[in-house]
């Protein structure tokens, strides 16, 4: 990956905290000095049945430097999603 000021280098990957049950939020933040690029979501558990396995929000947090999930309404009480933010300085 290119920018204008040269290479991207140094990448590191961040978890966020564990966002279990429903409409809860996770932010993964890029630390000092590095920027965020990209990022996701990881399920960290999932308790079957009927309910979601990926978050209804997924997204940058530009002011923030992090990128952040909400866990949806179907979400079942003991399924964790966390968030992830792909960090690099450059």
């Amino acid at each position: 990956m290119w920018t204008s000021s040269g290479k991207v280098s140094a990448f590191e990957m961040v978890y966020g905290n564990d966002a279990c049950g429903k409409y809860v939020y996770s932010k993964a933040y890029c630390p000092a000095g590095k920027q965020l690029i990209s990022g996701g979501f990881h399920l960290s558990n999932w308790t079957g049945g009927n309910g979601w396995n990926a978050p209804d929000l997924s997204m940058p947090s530009p002011s923030e430097n992090a990128w952040q999930i909400v866990t949806g309404g179907g979400v079942t009480g003991g399924t964790c999603m966390r968030a992830i933010a792909w960090c690099a300085k450059n």
